[in-house]
């Protein structure tokens, strides 16, 4: 028993070193830290102290401008020639007025030019709360005039941005902010780890990239050579977008809407979300693809369709060229298409199809599912029908080469012509006339 005590008393001691050589590392610590310039302190930085300061820097014609803000929302906007003008409202906290005071004038805002290269940075004291009642030691707020044609490029760790009525190249990158972007040209690039993004009103023939990691995306009236609108974790809504090149739309998670745009190839791709299109132009051809979703697209006239989801329905009205439609697990429904060339097909849903045929040869099956299809009543084939276990029920006369089997026909309609073929395992076969 005796020797128990011994060996608990001896635990104990070796605790209380550990714990004291523990607060010491740490003590030492913030002696260091100190001793580098860093404040590590317990703040109650319940006072708040605010300046203004403006500065006014002349410039030969366009500018480049370049700001660098860790705490504080940045707006940037056209002004007049020949000048860029800044604003720059601070404000820092304090335990009490003296020591928000000091945080205050501590807090520079630093503007170097370099003829029409303009830079703008924030210098602070290095700070560290070990528990801070505020979370914002201090933050400054950035308005910006510039002159025609300046290229800006904004950079925030956590602020909103925004931009108007400027004419030069942007490139805007925030870590925790919203983006809001008008009635502005040129190339543009936005992007924001944690915000929305809103662009609207946006000319030019220059390249647009718009995008979100945790946010949805806003793009109307927007107009570039190559836009590119993306979110990990967002949805998207896309209004009156022209590409001369390409229009490309992406989100991990979230839902894509592209309407009344145009652009020389369309391609939409979301892996958790619904995506619809309607009344697109797409002249070389649109591509959708989505992972659990379903596809819609209304009134999309495209040069090629390449359509495909591995969970959801695929929805077509108003089509024609070459329709390549796949669903692994949901229907395919194509209406009213006009001379298309149609390649359907779904493992576990039915298909529907209606419109005319141009060149062939069509494909149409399902592994587990109905085929039905409407076709104008002088649509000239020749036809492989077979199904599994079903019937084939046609509104056409077919002339049958070979012997007749109630599951599978071979022969023409209407004299013959382009090659169709429809298969299905399991499901009926079904051809209308109109």
């Amino acid at each position: 028993m005796k020797g128990k005590w011994i060996i608990a008393s001896i635990l104990i001691v070796v605790l209380i070193a550990l714990c004291g050589a523990s607060l010491f590392a740490v003590w030492q610590g913030v002696r260091m830290a100190e001793t580098n310039g860093i404040d590590i302190s317990i703040r109650n930085n319940s006072v708040k102290a605010e300046g203004v300061e403006e500065k006014t820097l002349t410039v030969s014609g366009p500018a480049n401008l370049t700001l660098t803000n860790d705490f504080g929302d940045v707006s940037v906007t056209d002004g007049a020639d020949g000048q860029v003008k800044i604003t720059a409202e601070k404000t820092a906290w304090g335990s009490d007025d003296a020591e928000a005071r000091k945080e205050l004038d501590e807090l520079e805002v630093v503007v170097e030019q370099d003829g029409d290269d303009i830079n703008i940075s924030i210098r602070h004291p290095d700070q560290m709360s070990v528990f801070n009642l505020r979370p914002d030691i201090w933050s400054v707020k950035f308005t910006v005039a510039v002159p025609e044609g300046t290229a800006i490029t904004l950079n925030s760790s956590n602020g909103d941005l925004a931009l108007s009525g400027t004419t030069g190249s942007a490139d805007l990158q925030t870590d925790f902010g919203n983006i809001d972007i008008s009635d502005v040209s040129g190339a543009l690039t936005a992007r924001t780890g944690n915000g929305n993004v809103t662009a609207e009103n946006i000319a030019g023939d220059e390249d647009v990239t718009l995008a979100s990691q945790f946010g949805s995306i806003l793009a109307q009236a927007v107009s570039g050579a190559d836009v590119t609108v993306t979110s990990t974790n967002g949805a998207l809504d896309l209004r009156d977008v022209t590409a001369s090149g390409t229009l490309k739309a992406g989100s991990d998670f979230g839902s894509i809407s592209i309407v009344e745009s145009r652009a020389a190839t369309v391609n939409a791709r979301s892996t958790n979300g619904k995506i619809s299109l309607a009344d697109v132009t797409a002249k070389a051809g649109v591509t959708v693809s989505n992972d659990f979703g379903d596809l819609t697209l209304d009134g999309v006239d495209a040069g090629a369709y390449d359509l495909k989801t591995q969970n959801g329905k695929i929805e077509v009205d108003q089509a024609r060229g070459p329709i390549a439609a796949r669903s692994e697990f949901g229907d395919v429904e194509v209406r009213n298409v006009e001379n298309g060339t149609v390649d359907l097909s779904s493992s576990n849903g039915s298909i529907t199809f209606s419109g005319s045929l141009a060149e062939g040869p069509h494909y149409v099956s399902s592994d587990f599912g109905n085929i039905t299809l409407t076709l104008p009543a002088d649509t000239a084939l020749n036809v492989d029908l077979q199904t599994g276990f079903g019937k084939i029920t046609s509104a056409f006369e077919i002339t049958v080469s070979g012997a007749l089997d109630n599951n599978h026909w071979v022969g023409k309609f209407n004299g013959g012509g382009e090659d169709l073929t429809v298969k299905t395992n399991n499901g009926n076969i079904t051809i209308n006339s109109k």
